[in-house]
């Protein structure tokens, strides 16, 4: 029998004219927006030679500034003014001498600073050669003319985390709540429509509510599961047809499988953890416009621990408070998923906070099978909690 329930509430959600309405328009979007940028992407991609011109006191700075990826043209004894009174105008041009320059722009193209640093590097890589110092030497130079530093703040440590990891760890979250979100819209839609017909008390004759209920949060989370992989499939189309991830092997390369593993594994206890308490408090009321309160707290309770997991992410990864709070069930399923794809949490702390992730998914399963168990026949009326376990005592 479980199974036919499972069947029957998979099939109803899944097959409905308004899901199969919104997955179609979703796909159609997403491919729409991967075609649209793959355009744009093209158009974006190009690259654009920058192109100086030297003059004859100049010239010598000519192969430094081929080296560099630069497109020279000699313009001889012409003054900077004749060079950009002309159409095809490079970017910049370089006066004075080899040894001091100056660069003259027309200010179109990349900043001027950008022209300035190219030139000082082909001076000052002109003048070594000129010195004879080892081309050794020069290379380390011409290194120190760049320097760079490393900030050690906790700000500083984030920004030098897995990006891949992060944003994997971000998106997972809103999968998490996506999921979660449509399991609370739609077992608690289910209960009250067979509430308000009273069909449920035929169902109840050959079946017992626990089981009854067990399948809806099946059936539901089964269509809910196929309905959000479709999403994402569409979405991993359009970044494909746009171009932005060429092929799987970009997953690969930054090391990403084990944080949709974690992710997969975090869809399941946050949609769990909802979803037969959803169902035991939908069971309270008898007609959908009494649904909107309970479904409201229920949604707060969802949002909450997703936004404190989200906002926190870049100033608090590493605060007492982060922590602890990845380990209560409620707000594990949105931060753990990031504090793994941030390199701050372990398989070992994923497994501890799976496992009091499991506890709390009994509990409300079995809290919210009482509820529905004694509320579930009680027609016309709006149960209250002290009632339920009044009578549970």
């Amino acid at each position: 029998m479980l199974r036919v329930i499972i069947d029957r509430e998979f099939r109803t959600l899944l097959f409905s004219r308004a899901n199969i309405i919104s997955i179609a328009v979703a796909v159609a979007i997403f491919l729409g927006a991967g075609v649209v940028g793959r355009f744009l992407l093209n158009d974006a991609d190009t690259p654009e030679v920058t192109k100086f011109a030297v003059t004859t006191q100049t010239a010598p700075l000519e192969p430094l500034l081929r080296e560099q990826g630069v497109e020279v043209e000699n313009v001889g004894e012409t003054t900077p003014e004749e060079v950009f009174a002309r159409e095809d105008a490079p970017d910049a041009v370089i006066g004075g001498t080899a040894e001091v320059p100056h660069v003259y722009t027309n200010s179109r193209g990349a900043p001027s600073s950008q022209y300035v640093e190219i030139t000082k590097a082909a001076t000052v890589g002109s003048l070594l050669r000129q010195s004879n110092i080892s081309p050794d030497i020069q290379s380390k130079l011409l290194a120190a003319e760049s320097l760079s530093s490393t900030d050690l703040t906790e700000k500083a440590a984030f920004a030098d985390t897995n990006f891949f990891g992060v944003a994997a760890g971000v998106i997972g979250a809103s999968i998490i709540l996506f999921v979660t979100m449509s399991g609370v819209n739609g077992i608690p839609v289910r209960v009250v429509e067979e509430k308000s017909s009273r069909v449920v008390e035929i169902i109840l004759t050959t079946v017992k509510p626990s089981t009854l209920l067990l399948g809806k949060v099946l059936g539901v989370g089964g269509a809910v599961l196929v309905t959000n992989l479709t999403y994402i499939v569409g979405a991993l189309a359009a970044v494909y047809i746009s171009g932005i991830m060429p092929s799987l092997g970009l997953i690969t390369e930054v090391g990403i499988w084990p944080i949709l593993l974690n992710i997969l594994i975090w869809v399941v206890f946050g949609y769990f953890i909802m979803a037969a308490f959803a169902g035991g408090i939908a069971s309270m009321v008898s007609r959908q416009e009494d649904l909107s309160g309970p479904l409201s707290a229920l949604i707060f309770a969802a949002l909450i621990p997703f936004y404190a997991a989200v906002f926190g992410l870049q100033s608090s990864i590493d605060a007492t408070w982060y922590k602890v709070l990845s380990f209560v069930p409620g707000f594990s399923q949105y931060f753990m998923p990031i504090r793994f794809g941030a390199n701050q949490s372990g398989w070992s702390e994923q497994l501890i906070a799976y496992a009091l992730a499991g506890l709390a998914v009994i509990l409300l399963s079995r809290l919210g099978a009482v509820i529905y168990e004694r509320s579930i026949l009680r027609i016309g009326e709006r149960v209250k909690l002290s009632q339920i376990f009044r009578k549970a005592a």
